[in-house]
């Protein structure tokens, strides 16, 4: 990530996330695509700590217009 300085970086739309300091420019750019899944068995999910990383992900994920 750009944090210093004064330089501007391609970063997902997401990353404001993680800074207040990041800031998102509407600057016209081709338009990407890109399929994403996340899959996991039930048992797994069963498992607190991986179920909470999964809904985190998931979160961060669909918190955005893509």
């Amino acid at each position: 990530m750009t944090l210093a300085g004064g330089g501007i970086s391609l970063l997902p739309t997401y990353s404001t996330m993680y800074s207040d300091q990041l800031r998102l420019l509407d600057v016209v750019s081709p338009t990407m695509v890109a399929n994403l899944w996340i899959i996991s068995g039930d048992e797994d999910l069963r498992d607190l700590p991986l179920r909470m990383a999964y809904d985190a992900i998931v979160k961060a994920f669909a918190s955005f217009e893509w």
